[in-house]
Order: structure tokens, then C-alpha cells, then sequence
């Protein structure tokens, strides 16, 4: 089977990540199919060919957002008729605007299943017009996708009742976790032998709704309690940032919330060693891989009452109202006054992680997604 990835959208974050190891591993395996794989500059995708894993990197100026519709409408269809593949692998959300192949697309854009979350608000206006303009692509390329791999029963169920979408496959997302390192160092130093750290560990986007941990912080600063935030942000990232960080040093609670900024991978291992728990006040989510790492380093998750975490998290996790301050108080409260209920949350999150596939099992599912769609035959599990 010749299959034509399409990972021109994937750039960054998570999608890269995905792409890369799904490459890595269709290459290790040394089956009979092979890959021609369109992918972007500058984003490490040299490094993953293989005999049947052929890179075509785009040219520089491709990559620009004035470029992508050529790219996406006129040049990719072009490529895949000059290729004459088996079945193409759209991993970027959207599919190329071809009907000459059939055509999986790995769908992992939470933005076009979630048109009531607040975080469409929390945009600005520029960003909020990006977005409707990516949202209609997706509507408008619909027709050409032969079916979808979602990567959690929430997104299918929400595919299939917002765009009446049939024919989708659930692959789970497996995630890396950096090995131990042989540091034992703590990452964060405790100030007094009392505190609870609770690490917020993510770059800035207006959908995680970092800002809600200065209300928190606020209750917490007013009780006299000892939890303490560690949030990894960096005024680079977005210009609310800045705004985040000159708000906590305004109302002085940069004792409360402490921002370490950015952090290497080689650093996670200590760095959840140092801590109490993980929260992540995030109003959307395709697959969050932040909830994995936790439970994998045994600490307790606090995070969003809302679909697409306690697909992940299920009994792991302790949940609360992202919008409501006094919600994210008493989930905090409630999990520390008993220390039984953080030791069943760990031991769940233990186990779900263990059921959890690994990246060749992942790989092989896609795999075997695509033969069937090559072949004609649904892939809804």
C-alpha cells in the first residue's frame, strides 16, 4: 500500500508530535507500505525518513498563511495525482480536495466540535477571525474525507452530532514521557514545609484559562491556605501573557503564583517530583497529554468538569468548574483534607496510563485504518 501523508498544518504542539511518531514508527517497522510525506521546514521531519518514508519538505515561503489555500487547494491535489497513491493520510484536521483517493483524516481540532465553550469568547478578534475562517474550510472539505480517526470517544460522539460525520475510528493518543532523569533535585523549592504546589504546566493560550487561578489565588491569599500555583508561561507566547503576569505582580500574588517560565522536557520528571498535584483550569481540549504525565508521575489531576477531560481522566481526576473560583477552591480543599482520596485518584491514574497504547500500537492502528479505507470498507469501530 503507498499511502500520501499530508502533515503540511502540522508545525507545532501536540500535531507534530503525533506525525513524528507515527513516521518513526511506520519506519522502524519495516513493512510493506511506504509513505510519501508532505511536511513542513525547519520542523525535524528530516529526521524520521527511512527507505519506505520519503520526506518532501515544503519550500520556505509555502509555509506562509497567505500561501496555504494554493498550497492546500491547488498544489497538494496536484501532488497526490502526480504521486497516484493507494489512500491519502490527511493528519492535520483538514483533508486535500481530491475525490481520486480515498482519504483518512485524523481529526484534532477541538475548536470545529466545541462551538459553545467560552474559549471563543476569551479570543481577540483577529484570532477569533482566523478560526471561523479555518472552521468553514473544515465544512467545505468534509465531502472529501472517506472517514476520520478521532483520538477519544467524546470527539466521534461530537463529529458525528454536529457534522452527522458516520464513519470515524477512535486511535487513542499514546504520549511520550521523558525517562527519569538521574537528577534528584526539586525543580521548585518548597518556602515552608506546609505548602501545597500545584503545578499549572503549560505555555500561555487564552483557552487554558490561566487567569483563573489569580481568583483562586485571591481566596486562597484571604484563607490564609497554603496552596501555591506554579504556572510556565512566558510574555512571548501572547500578549495577554504579559498582561497575566503584570496582573499577579499588580495585586501582589507572586507569592501564590509562581511563574518559572518555560521548561525543557528533560526537566518534567523533577519538576512533577516537586510538586502535589497538576491543575489545569482549560475550557477545550482535543487530548491533552498533560493529564497522562501526571498520572504517569503519580500526581493527582485537578482540572475541568467537562466531557473531554473525563474521557481521559475518568476517576483520576478531581474535577471542577473552570468559570467558578470557589468551584476550583473547594476541589482543591476537599482533595487535601483527605489524603485517601488523593491516593485512590493516583492509583487510577496508574492504571489508565498502563491500559494505554504505545506508539507502534498506535501506528498500527492507523494502519490498519487506512488498508480499510483503501480497500473500501468502513472503519467506524
Amino acid at each position: 500500500m503507498r499511502v500520501f501523508v499530508n502533515a503540511v498544518a502540522l508545525r507545532d504542539a501536540g500535531g507534530r508530535s503525533v506525525a513524528l511518531n507515527f513516521l518513526r514508527a511506520v519506519g522502524a517497522a519495516g513493512t510493506d507500505h511506504s509513505y510519501y510525506v508532505v511536511a513542513p521546514p525547519g520542523r525535524g521531519y528530516e529526521s524520521v525518513a527511512q527507505d519506505n518514508v520519503l520526506i518532501d519538505i515544503l519550500p520556505k515561503r509555502a509555509g506562509d498563511v497567505l500561501a496555504r489555500p494554493l498550497v492546500d487547494r491547488v498544489w497538494l491535489p496536484r501532488l497526490v495525482d502526480k504521486v497516484r497513491p493507494d489512500v491519502v493520510f490527511s493528519m492535520g484536521n483538514l483533508p486535500v480536495p481530491t475525490t481520486a483517493v480515498p482519504q483518512l483524516v485524523l481529526f484534532h481540532w477541538p475548536y470545529a466540535i466545541y462551538p459553545e465553550s467560552p474559549a471563543w469568547r476569551r479570543m481577540d478578534r483577529r484570532s477569533r477571525w482566523l478560526r471561523k475562517l479555518r472552521l468553514r474550510a473544515f465544512v467545505r472539505g468534509l465531502r472529501y474525507a472517506t472517514a476520520f480517526a478521532a483520538q477519544t470517544r467524546t470527539a466521534k460522539r461530537r463529529l458525528g452530532d454536529i457534522y452527522a460525520v458516520s464513519n470515524v475510528c477512535v486511535v487513542p493518543n499514546a504520549v511520550s514521557i521523558t525517562p527519569i532523569a538521574a537528577r534528584l533535585d526539586n525543580v521548585v523549592k518548597r518556602q515552608s514545609p506546609d505548602e501545597r504546589l500545584l503545578l499549572c504546566l503549560s505555555r500561555y493560550y487564552p483557552h487554558k484559562n490561566i487567569e483563573a487561578l489569580v481568583e483562586v489565588a485571591r481566596i486562597v491569599r484571604h484563607r490564609g491556605e497554603p496552596f501555591r500555583f506554579i504556572i510556565t508561561i512566558d510574555e512571548s507566547q501572547h500578549k495577554a501573557a504579559g498582561e497575566l503576569l503584570r496582573r499577579v505582580a499588580r495585586e501582589g500574588l507572586g507569592g501564590i503564583i509562581r511563574n518559572i517560565g518555560q521548561v525543557s522536557m528533560e526537566t518534567v520528571p523533577s519538576l512533577y517530583r516537586s510538586v502535589d498535584g497538576m491543575i489545569l483550569p482549560t475550557l477545550l481540549e482535543s487530548f491533552s497529554g498533560t493529564y497522562v504525565e501526571a498520572m504517569h508521575y503519580g500526581v493527582p489531576v485537578f482540572t475541568s468538569d467537562l466531557d473531554f477531560a473525563r474521557d481521559v481522566c475518568g476517576g483520576a481526576a478531581f474535577y471542577f468548574d473552570p468559570l467558578d473560583p470557589d468551584s476550583i477552591h473547594r476541589a482543591l480543599v476537599t482533595a487535601f483534607h483527605d489524603a485517601s482520596l488523593i491516593d485512590r485518584a493516583v492509583a487510577e491514574g496508574k492504571r489508565a496510563v498502563a491500559r494505554m497504547p504505545d506508539w507502534n500500537a498506535v501506528a498500527a492502528a492507523y494502519v490498519r485504518a487506512l488498508t480499510r479505507v483503501a480497500g473500501g470498507l468502513p472503519v467506524d469501530d
